[in-house]
Order: C-alpha cells, then structure tokens, then sequence
C-alpha cells in the first residue's frame, strides 16, 4: 500500500531533521487539492503547518511540481502582514515541503462559523435599533485587510487566482484579528501591459488603468462560486482582475456570513440576478441589517459589489478603487463615524536582488539538491554584497537585509531558517470600539 510523505513523517515523529517534531493532538488534514498538511511544532513550541505535495494519480500533473511552483513564489515576495509568510522549507522522502504560520482561529469560514455561535438572540434584538451597523466595522475591516494583501500581491506582480474565505487565515491581535492571504498552489507570475506602470513602491491607482497579465499558459481554474468567468473558458488569459471578482464575492459573504442561496458559479447575469432576489426588497438594498433604509450605505457597498461581478475584467474596479470604497464606509457615520483606525502604509513590494538570488539559491540546495547551480548562485550573491556591502535597506526590508550575511556555505547545512521571518506587524489595540457580542448576530445565515 502507497504512503505518502507526509504520513512517513507523521510516523517517524520528525521534520527536517529533529527541526520540528510533530504535534501529536493535531492530526493529517486537507488542504484542497494541492497538497497534505501537517502541524509541526518548533524548538519554542510554536506551531507552524507543514505543507506536503499529495501523491498524482497516473497521468495527472505532478503535485510536487505545482508545491515548486508555489514555492518559487513564496521565495519573490517581501513581507506584508496581510500576506502569509513562508517561515522554512526543505525535501523529505524526496518531496518537497513548505513551512508556515499555524493560523490560531483557523481560516476566515471557521472564524465566521465560530462567531455566529458565540451569538444570542438578546445580542440580535439589542443590535441594530439606533438605526446604524456598528457591528459592520468588523467585516469591512476584514476585507479591507484582505484588499490590502491583495493589493500587494498584485504590485509583485502575482495573480493569485483562487481568493475566498478558506485561504484567508485568522490571527488574533488584541481586539481585532490580522488577516492573511495564504495558498499560492493556484497563482501565476504577470506581467503588467502597456503602458508598464512604472516599478516604483507608490505605483498608486496604476493596476485600475492596466491589466497584470498571467505569464503562464496553464489554466487557474480556482474554487467554485468564487471564479471568474473567464476561469472557465478555455484559452482565455487571465488577469489581476479574476482575483477582484472573487474579493467582491468575500466582501459579499463577510458582510452576510454566508452567501445567499444557491449562489451560481462563475456567472455574472446569475450572480447580479441571485443578488437582486436576495439583497433588495421593492427595488431598495436590503444588503445590511440594523441600518436605515434610506441610508447611502446600502446602494454604496451593493454598487461596490455589484461592479466587482462585472463580466469585463476590464470594467471591474482595482485594488485602490475598492480599499477606497471599503475605508470610506468604515468611516461612514452610519458604520463607526472616524476614520479608518489602521494607518495606511507605503507600498513597497520590490526584494532586492541579492535577497532574491539567495532564497534561489537556498531552493538549488535545499530542495533540488543542485549543487552546482547553487554555488554558482552563492557566487553571484557574494559578487552583489561585494559591490554594495553597506548599501541601505529598501523600507520595509531591514530584516531581510539584515538576514543576508548568515546564508552559510552551499555545503554546509544552514544554521538558520532559510526565509527571512518576522514578526507580524502589531496594530494599536483598543484604536476602535467593537459590538463584538452582536456583530455575528446580523451576519446570520439565511
């Protein structure tokens, strides 16, 4: 009888060497189609997941190639602390296997599951009779954080293709969880066409104007009731735009917790037609409970989700479009009448090449077994760091550039974790009042 690798593991007790040992009350689980997850824990006792390749059926492409794949994406981005970081990776039983952040309050489906029980009927009756949603504040700062990850993504050139709540993992942080893009199983690296948006860390509101075209002749097939039209047809290039499509989808179920019946796949005059029927009475939005009728809100984040369902990619709202519209009603008097308690940041996503040759580099030695093509990757990083030793870090990179020096020879095994790794970045508590009590009461399902 076949075992897969990660099974092997999960009897051997050990990962990467005696690195991780396995976490004995957590067991083997699904990770959608790509792959087999294990949790591990470190020498601190922290967990992390270990991602394994799941065995091929005869004839089927290899999903050790596809965890490659994501691999060698994980190993372009920077840190974004809306994006997942990979923390180590390696080979084991001749697989390759990545290494990330255990999300604590699981993914954004089990964490809305789990506050729609936490709710009382007295918390529903309380909620909502001042004529306002304050309990709307948490869901659009989860899609604004979500945006804000997917902006990133976009500005390194990553279309990831398969946006929806189970790849949006679950951080606690004082009052208001961080969420995290995760599974790059199913994105493809583009490029951005004419007229090239310039390469610059403020490239503000360029992805609305041009399209960030997928590189990659494979077809990104994505989760059903949360594709594209365009992922179903064949031949058909994909672009950034596929992922605002699946975000007004999240925003749409984030808002509701749950999306409405029978909701269609891939179909943008069935989805506008479910909304219809669902989200509007004699023609008036009824999208969010507790709320005023005659408020702006209701026809401002229907409009907002409404566009992002448009059949042309091209006539679809950008990341910028849709983080504005999502902060400005955060802001409205009708959700929590201040501004958006998170303070904005610079858009950096550019590595620098010498980070970037080394993590190639560490790939070549760890997971490939290449010798040869790594030191020949170790000479091309110590020719970088001889011609700029004491070049400043780009912001943002000050833990990467400081993680350069302790790379260790291409023989020798490395002394650290091969990604540079972070902590996440720690939001200013108590900056906003929360109905926590009641905010999953008017997100029941329907």
């Amino acid at each position: 009888m076949f075992e897969s690798a990660a099974a092997k593991v999960q009897r051997r007790g050990t990962l990467l060497g005696k690195k991780y040992i396995i976490d004995p009350e957590l067991k083997i689980n699904s990770s959608g189609g790509q792959g087999e997850i294990l949790v591990v824990l470190d020498g601190a006792y922290n967990r992390l997941v270990a991602k394994f390749p799941r065995p091929s059926a005869p004839g089927k492409t290899s999903k050790e190639e596809q965890l490659l794949h994501e691999l060698r994406l994980w190993a372009t981005l920077a840190d974004h602390e809306n994006v997942a970081r990979l923390v180590d990776f390696g080979r084991e039983f001749g697989v390759p296997v990545l290494l990330l952040q255990h999300a604590q309050l699981g993914n954004l489906a089990e964490y809305i599951e789990h506050r729609q029980q936490e709710c009382t009927l007295d918390d529903e009756v309380e909620a909502g009779q001042d004529g306002n949603a304050e309990w709307l504040q948490e869901p659009l700062d989860w899609c604004i954080q979500v945006c804000n990850g997917l902006q990133f993504l976009h500005d390194s050139c990553v279309i990831h293709g398969d946006i929806k709540p189970q790849n949006l993992l679950v951080y606690p942080d004082g009052d208001t969880p961080v969420l995290q893009i995760t599974d790059l199983g199913l994105s493809t690296p583009g490029r951005w066409e004419s007229p090239v948006p310039q390469r610059t860390p403020n490239r503000q509101g360029a992805e609305d104007a041009d399209h960030l075209v997928s590189m990659s002749n494979v077809r990104v097939f994505g989760t059903a009731k949360y594709r594209a039209p365009e992922q179903r047809r064949n031949n058909e290039k994909i672009s950034q735009k596929v992922d605002c499509w699946s975000l007004g989808v999240v925003i749409l179920y984030a808002i509701r917790g749950a999306l409405p019946p029978s909701w269609p796949d891939a179909d943008s005059e069935k989805c506008l037609a479910c909304m219809l029927h669902h989200c509007r009475l004699q023609g008036a939005p009824i999208l969010i409970d507790g709320l005023a009728p005659d408020c702006d809100l209701h026809e401002n984040v229907y409009e907002l989700i409404e566009s992002c369902l448009s059949e042309d990619p091209r006539t679809r709202p950008g990341t910028q479009l849709i983080l504005d519209t999502l902060i400005l009603a955060y802001a409205s008097e009708a959700v929590s009448g201040k501004e958006y308690p998170f303070p904005r940041k610079e858009r950096h996503f550019c590595l620098p090449d010498n980070e970037l040759i080394r993590r190639q580099m560490l790939i070549e030695r760890q997971v490939l077994g290449d010798k040869k093509k790594a030191r020949q990757l170790e000479a091309q990083f110590n020719s970088l760091k001889a011609e700029a030793p004491h070049a400043a870090p780009q912001p943002g990179m000050a833990d990467i550039v400081e993680s350069l020096g302790a790379i260790g020879s291409v023989d020798s095994p490395p002394s650290t974790s091969p990604m540079s790794y972070r902590g996440r970045h720690k939001r200013p508590h108590g900056t906003a009042e929360r109905t926590r009590s009641s905010t999953m009461s008017k997100m029941r399902r329907r």
